[in-house]
């Protein structure tokens, strides 16, 4: 749709002195927004993006087997609002850190398989108070408590 938000690749050959545009990516309804991208171990390029607006639709990921050329675009299971860093693990998962103002504005994390196709889903999280979660002996620490 006109006027919504996309992503725009480029690429340099010469460390950042020329650049030549790729591709754009524009998924309606989305306005995309504030992304972290990767290569995963068999080539394939790798997109967490979030959604700019705030009315709580899900993040996406997209994949490109082509170097950015042309994108495979999934629906993530949960919202991202924003900030989002994503790293490979050295257990072959991901973990994608965001900023998420699903019930109270705090830092988030991710961790799972790229490839996961659990659709969006309403989502729960444990907060970071005296019950539920804490940082001690250098380790998180999360008590469900029923």
């Amino acid at each position: 749709k006109e006027g919504a938000e996309c992503l725009q690749f480029y690429r340099s050959a010469d460390r950042g002195q020329n650049w030549t545009f790729v591709s754009e990516l524009r998924v309606d309804p989305y306005n995309l927004s504030e992304s972290s991208l990767m290569q995963l171990p068999d080539g394939r390029l790798l997109i967490y993006i979030r959604e700019a607006r705030s009315d709580f639709l899900p993040a996406v990921k997209a994949f490109s087997s082509d170097q950015g050329k042309t994108w495979d675009v999934h629906e993530m299971a949960f919202p991202m609002s924003s900030r989002i860093s994503a790293l490979r693990l050295r257990d072959g998962r991901d973990m994608v850190t965001y900023r998420s103002e699903i019930g109270r504005a705090a830092l988030w994390a991710w961790v799972g398989d790229s490839e996961d196709a659990t659709p969006y889903q309403p989502a729960g999280a444990h907060f970071n108070d005296r019950d539920t979660v804490g940082l001690k002996d250098n380790s998180l620490h999360i008590d469900n408590l029923l």
